[in-house]
């Protein structure tokens, strides 16, 4: 359902991981093209949840059940946990899919880092596991 509330959607096209994010308020958003298959997501309205939550661990991060506020993506996620400052190398992020069943979708975060991959937006239950 569509809440007039929304202040943002989250569109994924078909064959894509990742998510782009818009800025319903912006007149730029009007427009962009959704193409058929595209998971679309808006967020923000009454039914989003102030205390929705994602999952990190891995070696030399700050592991544990984290806030999860509108936009935020991976390489935030991962560098907010890394208090020691070590390289990250690769993050592989569990999602749900449409049945509950868990997917993997590895990324390198070096490529995400050096913009050669876009930086993917967590969704609310991801659970991320750094790998360096």
């Amino acid at each position: 359902m569509i809440e007039p509330e929304s202040r943002s959607v989250r569109v994924t096209k078909p064959g894509q991981t990742a998510a782009d994010s818009y800025d319903l308020a912006d007149s730029k958003t009007d427009n962009v093209i959704v193409y058929p298959g595209s998971r679309i997501e808006f967020v923000g309205g009454r039914s989003a949840s102030a205390d929705t939550k994602y999952f990190i661990t891995g070696k030399r991060v700050a592991a544990g059940e984290k806030h999860l506020s509108d936009g935020l993506t991976l390489m935030q996620a991962a560098t907010a946990a890394n208090p020691s400052g070590a390289e990250m190398k690769k993050a592989v992020v569990r999602r749900r899919n449409g049945s509950g069943i868990l997917s993997n979708l590895e990324f390198d975060l070096r490529s995400v880092k050096s913009g050669k991959i876009a930086d993917p937006v967590l969704i609310a239950g991801d659970i991320i596991e750094i790998r360096n």
